[in-house]
């Protein structure tokens, strides 16, 4: 009979799920039960929680039955306790749009430094320095708090390589770099010596994502090529992702509550085929 890993998180989860699910013996061990920390735990939420071999966890500390606290109490003998972080950073967006998230789908519009920028102008707009330096160590020394709260520690590797690796497509949204690392560290606790690999980024990256300008790559000395992305499962040039933004927000799509998230992705890919056929 498989042992019970109880995966309780925000999107993350299916970050951790995705990585884990690499290893063949992890597999063969374990069977995933998931706990989404968006919505109320299912009914059978302590039964799962009770009859886990193994709880990775993410630390959240405002709703009761997620504490550490709770689940360390509730936890059956023997079981392997991990506690995660809702790790966040924004320390390369030391400026940010008014109307950032006002739409659940589109997080980021691209008006931070005026309405009427062409994507050169914006990715060479100056921003001051000063600026870029006092929210960046700011921001880094609450990524440091946070991580604090982990079972497993990934400021350490962020500061190693945040210079040559893009390491958040967002504020909100670590790169699967820090998911290969946690989850290979997982295994090691449980003596699995199954290697990770690298994933791509077309996961909770798919759809969260914002433009670094070049003066903050500058003054921060951020090396890593930011030409393309995969967004919403298209590999597209960062010069594309700043015109479909651009044309959501000129269509008035930010402001509406009810454009969903198919409405976004069917918005998209008419943009995208469009200016395919254009090109032709």
């Amino acid at each position: 009979m498989k042992k019970s890993c109880l995966l309780i998180a925000n999107c993350f989860v299916s970050e951790l799920q995705r990585h884990l699910s690499q290893s063949q013996i992890f597999i063969d061990e374990y069977d995933f039960s998931i706990v989404s920390t968006y919505t109320q735990p299912p009914e059978n939420y302590l039964s799962l929680l009770s009859n886990a071999d193994l709880v990775i966890s993410q630390n959240v500390k405002n709703i009761d039955y997620f504490k550490n606290s709770f689940i360390s109490e509730n936890l059956k003998k023997n079981a392997l306790h991990i506690s995660t972080e809702f790790w966040r950073f924004d320390g390369f967006w030391p400026v940010t749009s008014q109307n950032h998230r006002k739409n659940n789908w589109f997080w980021f519009p691209v008006d931070e430094f005026g309405l009427d920028l062409s994507f050169s102008d914006y990715m060479n707009y100056q921003v001051d320095d000063d600026l870029i330096d006092a929210n960046f160590f700011s921001e880094l020394n609450k990524f440091r708090e946070i991580d604090q709260y982990s079972s497993i520690k990934i400021a350490p590797l962020f500061e190693s390589i945040y210079k040559n690796e893009r390491t958040f497509s967002d504020h909100w949204h670590p790169m699967p770099v820090f998911f290969l690392y946690i989850c290979q560290e997982i295994l090691r606790q449980l003596n699995i010596s199954d290697k990770l690999k690298p994933m791509l980024a077309n996961s909770i990256n798919g759809n969260r994502y914002r433009l670094i300008n070049n003066s903050i790559r500058n003054k921060l000395g951020l090396n890593f090529s930011d030409g393309r992305l995969i967004f919403l499962g298209r590999d597209i040039s960062t010069e594309e992702y700043f015109n479909y933004a651009k044309h959501v927000q000129s269509k008035g799509f930010i402001d509406s509550p009810d454009f969903s998230m198919k409405d976004f992705s069917n918005e998209f890919n008419l943009f995208m085929d469009f200016k395919s056929a254009s090109n032709c």
